[in-house]
């Protein structure tokens, strides 16, 4: 895997060739991104619900062999990686939560992971998704909020 800085060396290279912003975005969350794709197993999901901060995300996605699309804001595209569209803040989370109480309802195994920006903690549908969360004792929903450091 790469290192945060050779992932933080691409962000810019990335983000000049391409002309996507929120360059300051992306580099914040360099290092929970790294964490979460080195131990995110085949059967877990990653929720990049700062959507704004996708090109690290982006990066990481292309080293573990996807495409993704190339754009401000990650649109859904499953077969390359991207399992939901975020970019209005507050989305991000409460599709994550749909998704583990499925797999918790279906039995199934694996995590879902979710990085959030900490705006996104301003808005409804994020504090009804952690009561969901938490009336479902969903155990394989984790979330992450960057404090952008």
């Amino acid at each position: 895997m790469k290192t945060p800085k050779e992932i933080r060396r691409e962000i810019l290279e990335m983000a000049m060739e391409t002309g996507i912003n929120h360059i300051a975005s992306s580099l914040s969350v360099v290092e929970i991104l790294c964490v979460l794709f080195s131990i995110a197993g085949d059967n877990d999901k990653i929720i990049l619900s700062k959507g704004h901060g996708c090109l690290g995300y982006y990066i990481l996605l292309q080293e573990k062999g996807y495409n993704p699309p190339l754009k401000a804001h990650p649109d859904i595209d499953i077969k390359n990686g991207i399992e939901c569209t975020t970019g209005s803040l507050g989305h991000g989370l409460p599709i994550a939560v749909g998704m583990a109480l499925a797999k918790k309802i279906k039995k199934e195994e694996g995590n879902i992971y979710v990085l959030m920006g900490d705006g996104e903690c301003q808005e409804g549908t994020t504090w009804e998704s952690l009561l969901i969360a938490h009336q479902h004792k969903l155990d394989n929903l984790f979330l992450f909020v960057d404090y952008n450091r």
